[in-house]
């Protein structure tokens, strides 16, 4: 991200695991400070802080993991295709989908996908996500910028049936995709993604957040395919409030900053 770029944040994580060290590639690792979730409450562990690594800090309650949260443009390549793989959704989106025509989106090849984000990651513009780490190992993805970067999500009925926010308005940002590494699933990694989503709009002068999560009451036999939106529940646990249902198994949520 381009605020900050010489500082260092740590993100004191509430996920079991390693403390995360420095990137091998030598490249600047900016990892975000995260918020406590609603109703968390920060407890400082008795360890040591690991050298070039976040010093431990823990949620009562809840095991003892952590997980670094970095804005995407401060990590090497290669670990954002650790994330997205080489096969399913992801790797063949790349998180385009809401950004190209729809003409263009069923023509376009995961290479092309790909090229697109990375042009996308070195751009002047708000880095377009960020990347949680286990350790040294990178684990999940989460999409969010602001909300005009999305045209084809304008013009979607989750938007337009739902938002209560002015469409051309910057200061609205959103999230809109959730990846998470097989292998890492049902340990929180979306929670820490989402905080982390956050705490980058924050700081990059977002005043709203939206996101359009899938009820999972209304869907409780949906894949994790189906899923990438996020769970109502999910957003809900970070603060956000149901605005409005424009379908009946997807939500509106908003955050004001």
């Amino acid at each position: 991200m381009r605020n900050g770029r010489h500082g260092r944040h740590r993100r004191r994580g509430h996920r079991p695991g390693r403390g995360r060290r420095g990137t091998r590639t030598g490249a600047v690792h900016h990892a975000l400070r995260l918020p406590a979730p609603a109703g968390g409450k920060r407890q400082r562990s008795s360890g040591t802080k690991p050298p070039h690594g976040p010093a431990r800090l823990y949620f009562e309650g809840v095991p003892n993991r952590e997980i670094t949260i970095a804005s995407v443009d401060k990590v090497p390549w290669d670990h954002v295709r650790t994330v997205f793989g080489n096969r399913g959704d992801p790797h063949r989106c790349w998180c385009q989908f809401f950004k190209l025509p729809s003409k263009a989106w069923e023509t376009a090849e995961p290479d092309q996908c790909e090229q697109l984000l990375l042009e996308q990651v070195r751009a002047n513009g708000p880095p377009p996500g960020v990347i949680a780490y286990q350790g040294d190992e990178p684990v999940g993805w989460c999409a969010v910028e602001p909300r005009p970067n999305y045209p084809r999500l304008l013009r979607a009925k989750v938007v337009t049936g739902g938002s209560r926010q002015d469409t051309e308005d910057a200061s609205v940002w959103t999230v809109t995709c959730f990846v998470v590494r097989v292998g890492y699933r049902r340990h929180g990694i979306a929670a820490d993604l989402l905080a982390g989503a956050i705490e980058q709009a924050r700081r990059l002068g977002a005043r709203v957040i939206e996101g359009y999560p899938v009820d999972a009451a209304e869907r409780p036999k949906a894949p994790a395919a189906e899923l990438y939106h996020g769970t109502v529940s999910l957003f809900l646990g970070a603060g956000f409030e149901v605005v409005a249902r424009p379908t009946g198994d997807r939500a509106v949520v908003e955050l004001v900053l």
